[in-house]
Order: structure tokens, then sequence, then C-alpha cells
């Protein structure tokens, strides 16, 4: 069986979006996730603890899903998975580009099994036909035997069609695989819970940010330590600034070639293909359209002889499946704020030749790109705590308990 996956993805077509409250599609996601109200006091610290990817042996890939799962499973969470295969090799000119597509691959499959999760229509067809010989109709003891045979066939066709608009589906972690033959794998984790659907609704209202976290650090130190790490951090990841604000990072890579001519001239095009790359990771975070179109046929038919006797070889088993699988989806928000955090470019000799951009949005980035040339934003950051040595200060009170 094998799983056809098409995606089309519109990226950043400028429609505002200025809701103040928790809109309608995340309400209904928080609904099918059993909460009845989305509480922001909750934090993602133990997502982004798993913000890097991992390299293993092959037959670990799905134990490695198992893992991950079981850390994150709760109630009021929904999580997915999938496992992509990267066309071609290291060494191929174009394979960041390759790597790129089989990530991309990879969201649009979680995403289409988040939809399915929110609603999808499934239709079923099943038929079944069986035939006995008619030994009456033989002219000769030849044709007598050739007759005496039954048939007994099964068909069944399921087909699944779900549509919606979707928000708030974060990946965990990636894992990039390659086994002794030189397969390489992609797997992804994602889950969306009350908490990332809040964020998601600050950031689409332009709202300040109502969900903290705990591990509260500068965004440079969130990031890779050099350009190798930084090639497999694909997708977007949650982390928080050191006033504990939740920052979506969003990471992407296009090619470069490996003669160090040809890389200086193309590094800028190879920037500007990964920002864009990035920033619709951005917006498939924040709100999406998916469409999904799928199809399975069964058939399986068997004919006896009935005139070579009762053996249990005497049956011939026929038996086809068929898989067929579209899945849609497109983007369309007004982003405002998004900043270029880091980039990265590979070595030539590097194992993967390719420029990596970090791109991070945060409400307080959104803010300012709304105010920038006003007042606004200074009088905001003098409001906000200032970390220091902690105190207490009480006054006097002299009277006793007796007094009141």
């Amino acid at each position: 069986m094998r799983k056809i996956i098409f995606g089309l993805v519109a990226l950043l077509a400028l429609v505002g979006c200025s809701q103040k409250s928790v809109s309608p599609q995340d309400a209904a996601v928080a609904s099918a996730l059993g909460v009845k109200e989305i509480k922001a006091s909750e934090n993602l610290d133990e997502i982004s603890a798993l913000s890097k990817p991992v390299t293993q042996n092959e037959d670990e890939m799905f134990a490695w899903i198992n893992a991950v799962r079981a850390k994150f499973e709760r109630d009021d969470v929904a999580i997915y998975d999938t496992v992509i295969k990267v066309e071609g090799n290291e060494r191929q000119s174009n394979f960041g580009t390759k790597l790129q597509t089989a990530f991309n691959k990879a969201f649009l499959d979680v995403r289409a099994q988040y939809l399915t999760f929110l609603t999808q229509n499934i239709a079923t067809e099943e038929a079944r036909q069986s035939s006995t010989p008619e030994a009456s109709n033989a002219k000769n003891i030849g044709e007598l035997a050739s007759t005496l045979s039954q048939s007994d066939s099964y068909v069944k066709s399921v087909t699944r069609k779900a549509s919606g608009m979707l928000g708030g589906l974060v990946p965990i972690q990636t894992n990039l695989v390659k086994n002794k033959n030189g397969v390489i794998e992609l797997g992804l984790v994602a889950i969306v819970s009350p908490k990332t659907l809040q964020i998601v609704n600050d950031l689409k209202s332009g709202a300040t940010a109502s969900t903290e976290g705990r591990t509260c650090k500068p965004l440079s130190e969130w990031l890779p330590a050099n350009a190798d790490e930084a090639v497999g951090m694909l997708g977007i990841r949650l982390v928080f600034n050191e006033m504990c604000e939740p920052v979506v990072l969003s990471y992407a890579l296009a090619d470069l070639p490996r003669n160090e001519a040809q890389r200086s001239r193309q590094s800028a095009v190879a920037r500007q293909k990964a920002s864009l790359e990035a920033d619709s990771f951005v917006a498939n975070f924040l709100s999406s359209s998916v469409d999904v179109d799928q199809m399975k046929k069964s058939e399986q038919t068997v004919v006896e002889n009935l005139a070579i006797g009762d053996k249990d070889d005497n049956a011939a088993v026929k038996t086809k499946s068929v898989f067929a699988s579209l899945i849609r989806s497109n983007s369309q928000i007004s982003l405002s704020g998004v900043k270029t955090l880091a980039q990265f470019r590979t070595a030539s000799d590097a194992e993967i030749s390719a420029f990596v951009v970090v791109r991070a949005y945060s409400s307080s980035q959104i803010q300012n790109a709304l105010g920038f040339g006003s007042d606004f934003y200074k009088e905001r950051e003098a409001n906000r705590p200032v970390p220091g040595k902690a105190y207490s200060k009480k006054s006097r009170n002299d009277l006793d308990p007796e007094d009141f």
C-alpha cells in the first residue's frame, strides 16, 4: 500500500485578524480536547526542552515516537506523529530542498491527522458475492470436473473527507534517521493543547501574551550551537524569552552550492528563500485551511475447485488493496513584527550544504511593529517587572489582635 500526499501551500496573503477573544475555531478545538475553558496560566517548558532533533538507529524510530508520546500524553492534549522518507542523499546539491520538502510533507500529514480528529465524514461500502457450481449443465465428465468450483468475492471501500481551519499545532521534536543502507527518514511528533491555542489567540489578536513559562532565558540561549545543528531544526518551536513571554521560533533552510564562488553569490537568494519558508510555518501555526480526501479499497476473491476434494490447498486466493490520499492546505494571514533572529551557513565541505534562517514571532514584537516610531513600546517596556534582588517590606503594625 502506498500513500500519496500532495500539499499546496499559498503563503502569507494580507488578511488581517483582530479578534480579542478566543476564536470559534479555537473554542471548538478546546471543546474537542475536552477542555471547557482555555487557561493561560500553564506553561510549555517541557515542549521547549525537546526542541532539538535527535539521530539514532532506524529500528528505534517508533520507540522514540512512543517515548515522546508517553512523556506528553494527557487528557487535554492531542499528539500526532508521522515518518516520511527523505529522497536522495547528503552529497546531492539539492539535498537541503529534499530535506525541507520531507518536513513540509510531515507537517502537512500531522495537520491532516489533527483535522480528522476534530471532524471527518466516513463513508463505507461493502459487498459480498458467492457462486456455486451448476453440475446439471455439464455435457461430459471432463466438463463436469471443470465446473465443480465455487467462488466467494468480498469488496470493501472506505472514504474519508474532512475540511476546516486549524491552528495551534506545534512540533515537539524531529528525528532524522539514516540506516546502514543509506535510506534516510524524518520523524515528527507534534502536539496541540489549550496552552498552544491560547498562544495562537494572543498572536492573532495582537494582545499581550497571557501564557508564561518557567524556563525563561534570552533567545540567543535557545538557538542551536552551530550551523550543523541548525540544519536539523526544521519548523517552529515554542520557547520563552528572558521576560517569560512565549516566542515562536521558525527554522527553514535553502540549498547552497559547494563551490565557494557560487556560495557567495547565491547566499542572498538562499536567505530570502529560507526566510519565506520560515514565515510560512508561522502562518500555518496560527491558521491554515486543510482539506483531506482519502480512499481505501480492498478486494478478495476465493475460488475453490471442488473436484480436487477436501484439501487445504484447493483454493486460489486473490487479494488487492488500494489507498489514495489527497491533502490540501493553504494559509492566508497578516504577519506583523516577524524578525530574523539568527542565520547559519554550513561549510562547503559539511555533510549538508545549506543556509538556515531562524525567524522569531511574539506578542511584544507585534505591538512593537504596530507602535513603531511612537512612545507605545517605550511605555510598555517601562511597565515591565525589573529582575533584581528579592525583598519584602512590611509597614509597622503595633496593634494587638484584641484591638480589632
